[in-house]
This record gives C-alpha cells, structure tokens and sequence, in this order.
C-alpha cells in the first residue's frame, strides 16, 4: 500500500458517502411522506452536507490539484494497519450517519420530527469528527505542513 492509494481509497469513502447520504435522506423523505414539501428536502439536505462536505471537498482539492501521481506519494509507504484502521474508523462514521438516517425515519415520531434527525448526525459528527479529521489531516495535508513533515503534500505534482 501506498500513500497515493490510501488518499484516494478512503477519500472516494467519503465522497461517495457524502453523496449517497444526501440520496438516502432524500429517497427516505419522498418514501416517508406522500406529499413532502421543499422545505423538508432543504431543511435535511441542509443538516447533511456540513458533516460530510468538509471531508469530500478536501479530497476533490486533492485530486484537482493531482491528476496525475507524483513519484513522492507513490512510492511513499503506508501500512496495512494503519490504512486498515483509518479506512475503518471512516467508513463507520459514513455507515452511522446512514444508520441515523435510517433509524430516524423508521421511528419519526420518537424523533419529533424531521428536523431532529440533523441533531442525532450532529451527535454522530461530534463523536468521528476528532478522529476522521486527524485521517485527512494526516493523508491531506497542506502544503507548508506537509514540508515540515517530509510527506507529499496537496500542492500540485511536478
């Protein structure tokens, strides 16, 4: 495994899962409610993408700013075990976020409504958040951190 390939492995994690979450919430809401208005789709869409966004767009910054592998990044290591767990902890964060969605719909009125399903991914957010922000950190980082600790950095390949 290599550093290239674990940047785009776990960040295509969440970028479709960005995507998928907002489909999900969606298809749920129009399953949910015969007659749903705009609102609703706004209003849920609206809680979704703060969580997820961040992640997604430091990813496509990446892959914008490197369309093609710099030597750096793919001849640069990286461990199974390390990959392995950061990929988990990842794909969790994006599976909770589902399941809330999930669970919210099939028990709405426990809930009290559409707009506390935003409050329980909030809840999710807050407990990956530290976690899934030191991944990116650590596979993304900026350019002036990435001089300092001697690792390819987002800065476009030469």
């Amino acid at each position: 495994m290599n550093i290239h390939r674990a940047r785009y492995l776990i960040g295509l994690l969440v970028l479709i899962g960005h995507f998928t979450s907002i489909a999900y919430y969606v298809f749920l809401v129009q399953a949910r409610f015969p007659d749903p208005e705009l609102a609703m789709f706004l209003d849920g869409v609206a809680s979704l993408l703060p969580f997820t966004l961040l992640y997604a767009t430091v990813f496509y910054r990446y892959v914008v700013a490197n369309p093609t592998a710099s030597k750096a990044a793919s001849s640069q290591p990286m461990g199974w075990a390390p990959f392995l767990v950061q990929f988990t902890v990842v794909g969790l964060f994006i599976a909770a976020i589902h399941l809330v969605l999930a669970w919210g719909f099939a028990d709405i009125n426990r809930f009290g409504g559409v707009q506390n399903i935003g409050t329980a991914i909030a809840g999710v957010d807050t407990v990956f958040a530290v976690f899934v922000s030191m991944t990116f950190s650590t596979l993304f980082p900026l350019e002036w951190e990435a001089s300092a600790a001697g690792v390819a950095s987002n800065a476009p390949a030469e």
